[in-house]
């Protein structure tokens, strides 16, 4: 499978996202939904290892890619397939934002400001994914 610098910097991008934040986000919900009084500082406390990872694991990642291969330049296909994923990723963020503003007056749940900081936070990491995702998928089709 032959893929340009961009779409293997996507690729890496997406996988560490999921893994990362999927995690998280599993422990968090799980945290804020099984207690009445969620602890803020732990969910703190694995909130900040888990942007460090993400932070490291990046750098990490684009100094290895630009190691390994030589940086092309984007060309009108880039920006294309940049901005129908653009847009991808807003109409996800746009509808997760709506759902946590109509969550936050009908679900008791969502009393909570703690919860809806996550629901915003979990709208724009889905939103990234989705935009990784078209993004993968336009480069893929052979857009």
């Amino acid at each position: 499978m032959n893929m340009t610098y961009k779409e293997r910097t996507i690729w890496f991008t997406l996988i560490s996202v999921i893994m990362i934040f999927g995690n998280y986000f599993f422990y968090a919900y799980k945290i804020l939904l099984d207690s009445d009084e969620p602890n803020n500082s732990f969910l703190l406390g694995i909130a900040i290892p888990a942007l460090i990872l993400f932070i490291v694991i990046q750098v990490g990642t684009q100094i290895i890619l630009a190691i390994f291969n030589r940086k092309q330049a984007t060309d009108e296909r880039d920006r294309l397939i940049d901005l129908k994923a653009s847009s991808t990723a807003y109409t996800i963020l746009v509808i997760g934002v709506t759902l946590g503003v109509y969550g936050a007056f009908a679900s008791s749940q969502f009393e909570s400001p703690l919860f809806v900081a996550h629901h915003f936070a979990f709208s724009f990491i889905l939103a990234e994914t989705g935009r990784y995702i078209t993004q993968i998928w336009h480069y893929r089709r052979g857009f």
